[in-house]
């Protein structure tokens, strides 16, 4: 009876590989972003963040420099076809704060500018290392619309070929509406 060779079998990508273009921005790194063609971001850590070396404890989502004063992330209430009640978010925009055991904190800010429409809240809550174990799936910390999403297409974007990832990088002005 001969055996059967497993490598001969095709391997498939996996529908977030399908279905999203990988991209970075260069002025914020350890995040990735998958853009999918309606336009919707996630946004995860990318496999380079320090977080990855670490056990995470606990992740926050009232980031704001006053106490009291700030947007908490994960009480955003949207309404109707265009998401209103999300929060309008800037490159530099804080989106979560992750607390490590060994004391150490990591911002995590928006990188683009956009809306907020989801914070993984309840998963991130229950375990919080999946940021850093499953940053494709379960572990992704937020979904954004960029601005103008409807205006934007593949055409209006900025793409080097990456060797390393082996996807699309994405400069940041692009999304800035700069470029």
């Amino acid at each position: 009876m001969k055996s059967v060779s497993t490598n001969l079998l095709p391997v498939y990508p996996s529908v977030s590989e399908r279905n999203f273009d990988t991209y970075i921005v260069e002025e914020n790194p350890g995040v990735r972003y998958y853009r999918h063609p309606s336009g919707v971001i996630v946004i995860s850590l990318d496999e380079s963040h320090e977080v990855k070396t670490k056990e995470v404890d606990e992740i926050k989502w009232e980031v704001s420099q006053r106490k009291g004063r700030g947007v908490d992330r994960s009480k955003l209430e949207l309404r109707g076809k265009n998401k209103n009640g999300s929060l309008n978010v800037f490159p530099n925009t804080r989106l979560c704060l992750i607390h490590c055991t060994d004391g150490s904190e990591f911002s995590i800010r928006a990188g683009i500018r956009g809306f907020l429409v989801e914070v993984n809240e309840q998963q991130l809550k229950e375990n919080p290392n999946l940021v850093k174990i499953a940053p494709r799936s379960h572990g992704y910390i937020a979904i954004m619309l960029p601005r103008g999403v409807r205006a934007q297409t593949d055409a209006t974007f900025t793409f080097k070929k990456s060797t390393l990832i082996g996807k699309r990088e994405l400069k940041l002005s692009s999304l800035m509406g700069i470029g």
